[in-house]
């Protein structure tokens, strides 16, 4: 099969538009894997803020319940 120069330049347009089309996709794509990496972030943070804050109640029922036992440890005297 012979290669004929006129066949690239009628293919081009096509070949163009095609390129076009993928560099399009591969935008909207990039933008999707940006758009989860934010929500990944956001969701990390988030559990961290939820620790800091499991934490922070365990310790206030902790100090209410030697609170508690104080109080009943005064009475019973």
């Amino acid at each position: 099969m012979t290669l004929n120069p006129c066949n690239i330049f009628v293919a081009l347009p096509s070949v163009l538009k095609c390129n076009r089309t993928a560099s399009a996709a591969s935008e909207q794509i990039f933008a999707g894997v940006e758009e989860q990496r934010n929500i990944t972030s956001n969701m990390v943070a988030g559990f961290g803020e939820l620790e800091t804050l499991i934490i922070q109640l365990k310790e206030l029922v902790q100090e209410k319940n030697e609170d508690s036992n104080h109080i009943e440890t005064s009475k019973s005297q």
